[in-house]
């Protein structure tokens, strides 16, 4: 079963495409343009994209550069005529489906894709399920305690209070927190911090994998 976000302007396409993904028990999300597509878009809430080309308000190029910015390597399956296939392709997608899409194309190419994306999160050692875990992001005298983190398969999420700062020693519990939380596996992943807008008046800090280098030194710094 994967978490699929659906971008296509008719209605039609739309719930036969969703009809069909239920057959084999997939959730699907559907977006009718692809600013509410982009809006709606976050890894650690789905398994793929699937997208149309022409649509309004942001056309499916625009929504698989925005997906391509937040994670390189994010499943997308485009569709569309296939005059258009050259372009889709040229953007990295993973699959492209030409219209009028078949059933059994369209469930073996998402089954594959999803599949794939599954395997390479268990690989990685992050709980199949997000967990939530209060952390205090700056000290005694300043504290702000954020409202929840995300732990899920693609790094770690905080929502915080806009003001919050992250000093040295609350980042170091934060990441040992998360790593407790993943029962005690840190993972062979990189550490991102990226400050942005966190739905208008919150900001969000998400953390990446870690690489080795950047394990040893965390881990010297949690031992303090």
């Amino acid at each position: 079963m994967a978490q699929i976000l659906l971008a296509e302007d008719e209605p039609s396409v739309a719930s036969f495409l969703s009809d069909a993904l239920a057959l084999d028990d997939h959730k699907v999300e559907w977006k009718p343009n692809g600013r509410e597509a982009i809006r709606a878009f976050a890894p650690d809430r789905f398994d793929l994209v699937l997208t149309d080309y022409h649509m309004p308000l942001a056309d499916g190029p625009e929504l698989v550069r925005h997906v391509r910015r937040m994670e390189p390597g994010f499943p997308v399956v485009a569709m569309s005529g296939s005059a258009v296939r050259r372009e889709f392709e040229s953007f990295g997608v993973d699959a492209f489906l030409a219209k009028p899409i078949g059933l059994e194309e369209l469930l073996s190419t998402v089954g594959r894709i999803a599949a794939r994306r599954h395997d390479e999160r268990e690989r990685r050692g992050f709980p199949r399920k997000p967990i939530e875990i209060p952390v205090v992001l700056a000290d005694e005298d300043d504290a702000w305690t954020c409202r929840a983190i995300d732990v899920s398969q693609d790094g770690l999420a905080i929502e915080a209070p806009a003001e919050a700062t992250l000093s040295a020693r609350a980042e170091a519990r934060t990441y040992r927190a998360y790593f407790r939380a993943a029962d005690g596996t840190p993972a062979d992943v990189e550490v991102r911090i990226a400050r942005s807008d966190w739905r208008g008046s919150r900001l969000g800090l998400r953390f990446g994998p870690l690489s080795r280098w950047q394990q040893d030194a965390l881990f010297e710094l949690i031992a303090k």
